[in-house]
């Protein structure tokens, strides 16, 4: 089974994120914030492999990032008001570049189709310097909060700020996600991925908690003295043993299957042994060796493979039904067919059996 991870994230004015600062630092570009800040990230050019905004039809003035996430920003009027939506996957490391980008696009795609909103999208990969995860290649989706209209922004889509409706379109999403993902792995033969959880699955294995970057960037420095780390490194030494015990678990699963995969096959030499000594009946080899005899001969000519047609067949049951009547006849008149030896020999079946069946008894 591949990995799977898409989490759904909003960005609340009142916490002080702005979808300015959010862009700029997915994109690596510079932009003003609402209140003149500014977020420069140009020298974060290290693994930021693509970078692209989606939109409905009609509405190219989105391109521009600065304008997008100021109109989308000054829409908002409530101080506790969400202004951005992003959505983080995965991308399937078994695919290559090419496969990720189209399958990062679609999904962007259908977000666009479905909500209506603006999608600025962002492909990062690992960092090649050994100390990153080598499979971590996701995308960031930050979207809209509204409706975009080729004039400006639009009306709010409310369904996914709702409890009674947000938690069952994640879910179809997530499964929209695992089916894209899943048709693009089947084509180059890899592990397919699966949106529910591991309860769900009713697998044994436990599944990490998200650590986030402080624990992130703890682990990175790999620091001596863990006595300062403490409060925030209990989730880090949680996964750990999570990962220890989910490797044991692998590892006799494993075993078992091994174990099973042999007796299945012991089981299936034994129920064939008794097919290995088995000889054919003579009758069978004299058939079999008669049919490759007349093959043979026919493959060198001595038999032809379509009958002579100007050689006439003649059917066993009418022969056989001719000498039948002949006999009724002799029985009949007690005496021997007038007919001689020469013409008899000369004598046509065909006429023979339309005489017999003339004289069939009654």
């Amino acid at each position: 089974m591949g990995s799977y991870h898409l989490s759904v994230k909003t960005l609340k004015r009142a916490s002080g994120r702005t979808p300015q600062s959010a862009s700029a630092y997915r994109r690596g570009i510079r932009l003003v914030g609402p209140d003149g800040h500014i977020h420069d990230y140009r020298r974060r050019t290290r693994g930021i492999r693509a970078t692209a905004i989606f939109a409905p039809e009609g509405c190219d003035w989105v391109q521009d990032p600065q304008a997008l996430w100021d109109r989308a920003d000054a829409a908002e009027r409530r101080q506790d008001s969400r202004t951005a939506r992003e959505y983080e996957i995965a991308l399937p490391a078994e695919l290559p570049w090419s496969e990720r980008q189209r399958l990062a696009e679609a999904f962007a795609q259908h977000l666009v189709a479905q909500f209506g909103v603006a999608v600025d999208l962002a492909i990062h990969e690992p960092a090649a310097d050994g100390e990153h995860d080598e499979r971590n290649h996701h995308v960031h989706l930050l979207t809209t909060t509204r409706r975009v209209t080729p004039n400006g922004m639009g009306e709010k889509t409310r369904d996914l700020d709702l409890k009674t409706k947000s938690p069952a379109l994640i879910e179809a999403l997530r499964a929209e996600w695992a089916r894209m993902a899943n048709a693009a792995l089947a084509r180059h033969e890899a592990a397919q991925i699966d949106h529910r959880s591991h309860k769900r699955r009713e697998l044994e294995v436990l599944p990490t908690k998200h650590e986030g970057p402080k624990i992130t960037w703890w682990r990175r420095l790999r620091a001596v003295d863990e006595d300062w780390a403490d409060g925030f490194m209990d989730r880090a030494r949680e996964n750990d043993e999570i990962r220890v015990r989910n490797a044991s678990i692998i590892e006799r699963i494993q075993r078992a299957a091994s174990e099973t995969k042999k007796n299945v096959g012991g089981l299936f030499r034994g129920l064939l042994a008794p097919l290995a000594g088995f000889e054919p009946p003579p009758a069978v080899d004299a058939a079999t060796a008669a049919i490759a005899a007349i093959a043979e001969a026919r493959r060198f000519g001595d038999i032809p493979i379509e009958p002579d047609p100007e050689v006439p067949i003649s059917s066993p049951s009418l022969t056989e039904e001719k000498d039948a009547n002949a006999d009724d006849d002799a029985g009949a008149s007690g005496a021997v067919s007038p007919l001689a030896d020469d013409e008899k020999s000369t004598a046509s079946p065909e006429s023979g059996a339309k005489q017999g069946a003339r004289r069939r008894p009654r």
